[in-house]
């Protein structure tokens, strides 16, 4: 036990890298001060599939807002060379990403280390640790759980305000802990031009003080997406293939293990044809 602790804690201050497999390609890496760890073994690579059935075309992007360290960037580019954008407003993780794309010397793969919302301004951001992947906007979210010093602040963007540098994007991922409508919001006008699908987790509610105001947001957001004239679809990743269920109404619960099967949705808008067969 004391070997494990002293060999943990020596891990955590080493810089190294290990080559992994995601899917049928091997990817560098790095591990830096134990940031990039999650990169290791990825357990969820239901994306992969997903992915390779959109079939984006050569000059179609995709857009990863909530990109964390990167673990479906390496998903996506175990499929695809495409233009790839990534939103991360995490400086840490922007550090780590940079070292991650060197060290794979991915082409037309670029991470813009701000977070998206519905206004421009100056934000909140709490987080317990550098990497941590549960980082929120919404501090709602996990009532009594971020003390003052787990607030930060990060610039805030709306996708409407930066459509000029994105000729064509034909996906979207959204994780963004709690803030998905916030990034909704922002980014109307984009997703009428762009009718891009759209990939989001809408987490269920941590406690029962935060059910009401987590169940109005949600319902907010998929009202926009009814608006657009999109049609939204429960992922059910388990299965497979992967199976998409439509859905009219977002019913959020309580929390539960089984969430993280059942928190994934696609938003397809419907001037395109739906065909997501591998």
């Amino acid at each position: 036990m004391l070997f494990k602790r002293w060999l943990k804690t020596l891990l955590s201050k080493l810089n190294y890298t290990q080559t992994v497999r995601v899917g049928k390609t091997a990817f560098k890496i790095p591990v830096i001060q134990n940031m990039g760890r999650a990169n290791l073994k990825q357990s969820d690579t239901w994306m992969l599939d997903f992915f390779t059935s959109m079939r984006l075309t050569d000059t179609s992007g995709f857009i990863d807002i909530g990109v964390n360290v990167g673990q479906t960037l390496l998903q996506f580019r175990s499929v695809s060379a495409q233009p790839y954008w990534g939103f991360e407003p995490n400086p840490s993780c922007v550090h780590y990403l940079n070292a991650l794309i060197s060290a794979n010397q991915f082409k037309s793969t670029h991470i813009i280390p701000v977070g998206l919302s519905s206004k421009n301004q100056l934000g909140h951001f709490f987080i317990k640790h550098a990497a941590d992947s549960a980082g929120t906007m919404i501090k709602e979210l996990r009532p009594g759980y971020y003390a003052s010093e787990d607030q930060h602040y990060i610039p805030l963007f709306k996708m409407d305000d930066l459509a000029d540098e994105f000729k064509s994007v034909g996906c979207i991922k959204i994780d963004v802990e709690g803030a998905e409508l916030n990034v909704i919001e922002g980014m109307v006008q984009f997703l009428k031009h762009h009718q891009a699908a759209v990939v989001c987790e809408i987490l269920d509610a941590h406690d029962q003080a935060s059910l009401p105001v987590m169940q109005d947001r949600a319902r907010a957001l998929l009202q926009i997406f009814k608006d657009l004239q999109y049609t939204a679809y429960r992922i059910l990743h388990r299965e497979k293939p992967i199976q998409y269920q439509v859905v009219n109404e977002l019913h959020l619960t309580l929390w539960t293990p089984a969430s993280i099967y059942l928190n994934d949705y696609l938003f397809w808008p419907n001037s395109r044809p739906f065909d997501l067969s591998v």
